[in-house]
This record gives structure tokens, sequence and C-alpha cells, in this order.
């Protein structure tokens, strides 16, 4: 009871200086507003991924440790398919290899983590009559006007690869993956949503200044899916405020006092 007497006489102190002395109360209020609008605009909005996971678990830890090395969540995939033939033509692979540097220059992309078959880390590998191991990679950007045996060949060097036939080039040999991983940091999902979207409609007017069969462009991943959300934050916030409109309209409506009606929504939120 001492405890709670002693708390009682601490908040009836409180209350009577704010009362006899409203001008410095709120002079004191005012100050820590204006102390804390200076660091609006240092204020983001982000929703980092590895947040939501446990990060005293001993996989999540263990993840961290290697995330950097074999890439983590923060994947974008994507597709280049062909209607008619397959992907062993020089304009499909001349397209692909744009794809694959647009998705190698994306912002916070890992650079050794990106795979492709126009890409420098998938390669060929053979042994020599010495026993030496040689590799090379699939397609030169130097020499992109290949001819009808050099296609054929590339086709048969693929299929003959378990670790890129069936896993980036479709076992029907009409699609063709461009994998890329991002460093798990605080990345700009709308403006890799946005790069994408450029560089889609990029390789698709080249394809089509070409005059070379029409090809589809897919595209999926942690970052697509971010962006997509932002890209409709403006609808979003129309949404929101429509909504708050109709909800002041019915409460005036039905309380007949425009004050009674906004208390009464101030009370609710």
């Amino acid at each position: 009871m001492k405890e709670v007497s002693v708390i009682s006489r601490f908040l009836r102190s409180v209350e009577v200086f704010v009362f006899y002395h409203p001008r410095v109360f709120l002079a004191a209020i005012a100050l820590l507003t204006i102390g804390f609008a200076t660091r609006v605009p240092y204020l983001e909005m982000y929703s980092n991924f590895a947040d939501l996971l446990p990060q005293e678990h001993p996989y999540i830890q263990l993840h961290n440790e290697v995330k950097d090395t074999f890439g983590g969540a923060n994947n974008v995939v994507v597709a280049i398919s062909v209607k008619e033939g397959d992907i062993f033509t020089s304009e499909v692979l001349a397209r692909l290899h744009t794809l694959t540097q647009g998705v190698d220059s994306l912002p916070g992309v890992n650079h050794n983590l990106v795979r492709s078959l126009t890409h420098r880390t998938v390669r060929k590998i053979w042994l020599t009559e010495m026993g030496n191991m040689n590799s090379q990679p699939y397609y030169d950007p130097l020499q992109p006007n290949l001819s009808d045996e050099q296609l054929a060949q590339m086709r048969i060097d693929v299929m003959s690869n378990p670790t890129v036939y069936g896993l980036l080039v479709s076992p029907d040999l009409k699609s063709v993956l461009v994998r890329g991983t991002f460093n798990e940091r605080q990345l700009d999902y709308v403006e890799i949503f946005r790069q994408l979207g450029d560089l889609k409609e990029q390789v698709k007017a080249e394809q089509a200044s070409a005059g070379a069969p029409q090809i589809e462009i897919y595209a999926t991943g942690q970052p697509v899916l971010m962006g997509w959300v932002y890209s409709y934050l403006d609808q979003i916030v129309q949404i929101f405020f429509l909504t708050l409109a109709i909800l002041l309209t019915l409460l005036v409506a039905y309380f007949r006092s425009r004050i009674t009606a906004l208390s009464c929504r101030l009370l609710a939120s």
C-alpha cells in the first residue's frame, strides 16, 4: 500500500505540474516533435525477408555463413521460350546473351552466381589426350553468327552435360533459363523490377527488328514478387483514402455531425 501511495503522489504531482505550467509542457512536446521531425527525411520503409527468419536457429546461422558463396533467398529466374524450333539459333542465343548481360548488371546481383548458357560461369569441360582438363564457354559473344554445324555441336554438348541439360535448358530444347542471385543486403526491389521490365522489352524489340521467330520471356523470384507489390503502391494508397472517405461519410450521415463523426473515427483507429 505504501508503494501505491508513493506512485499516486508522484502522478498527482505530475498532473499538478502539467496544469499549472501548460506552456512549459507544450514547449517540451513541441521540441520533441521538432526533434523527431528532423529525422523524417531519413526514415525508410523497408521489408527484409531475412528479418522473418529465426536468427538464433542453427540452420539460419549456417545459412548466413554460406549464403554469399552458394546463394540466398533473393533469386531471379528469367526464361526465354520459343514457339517454333528450338533455342539453338543465332538469333535466340544473341537475345539470351543480351538478357544474361542485363541480369548480370542488375543492382545488388552476385556476379559469380549468375548462370546461363551464354554466361562465363557455364562452361563446356573435356579431357585432352594428355589427361589435361580444358574448359571453354558454350557461347562466344564475339562470334554471334554460328553455322549450322556449330549449332548442332552446341546442341550435342549441352545434351551431354547433366548440369546444363534439364536444369538451364529444358528437355524439349524450347526454353532456357537465366538465374541470378542477389547479395543478402538491402535491395532496391523497385529498381530491380523496373530494369527487368525494360530488359524484357529491349530483348523483344531486338528480336522483332531482326525478323526472327517470336519468343516469350518470363521472370519470377522474390525481387520480382516484391516489385509487383510495390508497383501497386499508388492503388493501395488510393484505396486506403477512398475507404477512409467512405467511412467518414457514413459516420457523418449517421451522427449528423462532422465533429462527432471525426471523433468516433479517431477513437476507432
